[in-house]
This record gives C-alpha cells, structure tokens and sequence, in this order.
C-alpha cells in the first residue's frame, strides 16, 4: 500500500512537471509567432508567461529584449539586457546589443 501511494506521488509530480515544460514550450513558441509577425506587444505579454514559469529562460529573455528594443522601449531593454547577462544568457550578443543602443 505504501508502495502505491509513493508512485501514485511519483506519476502526478511528473505530469505537473509535464504540464508547466508545455506551457513554457507554448509561450516560447507563441512569442517567437508574435515576433515574426510584428505583434511586439503581444511577444512582450507571452514572453512574460514563459518567464513567469522559468525566469531563468534564456530564449524568452532574448526574445523580451527584442520585442522591447522593437517597441523603442530603450531604458526597458538596457535594464532587461543587464539581467540576462547576470544570468549568462549568451553574454557576447547582449554586450554588443547594450553598446549599440
């Protein structure tokens, strides 16, 4: 009995697991969809939900930057740019797009 109930734990951690790693996959996937097509402030809101679950992801806080930088929301993006590059998030690309602004 004590058996079932710990792999009954086991199987719905994982499917909780499952859930919130799809939800990201989803908003990382919506945010490079609003991107491509020009809906900045729409990236910006999906780009907000995949960081909300992982706020260490580096692909939705490289994608936050781009749509601030996109909706000329400078002092925003030099800040967002400075918190990526204390979470390492590909610190070369985010130095050269912090000078340039």
């Amino acid at each position: 009995m004590k058996n079932i109930l710990m792999f009954l734990m086991v199987v719905s951690s994982l499917h909780l697991f499952s859930q919130s790693n799809d939800s990201l996959t989803y908003y990382l996937s919506k945010s490079n969809e609003n991107i491509m097509k020009g809906l900045y402030d729409r990236a910006l809101i999906t780009c907000n939900h995949a960081l909300r679950l992982d706020s260490n992801n580096c692909k939705a806080l490289k994608m936050k930057g781009l749509a601030l930088s996109s909706l000329g929301k400078t002092d925003e993006v030099k800040k967002h740019y400075q918190l990526s590059i204390k979470k390492n998030c590909n610190v070369i690309n985010n130095l050269l797009t912090l000078k340039s602004l």
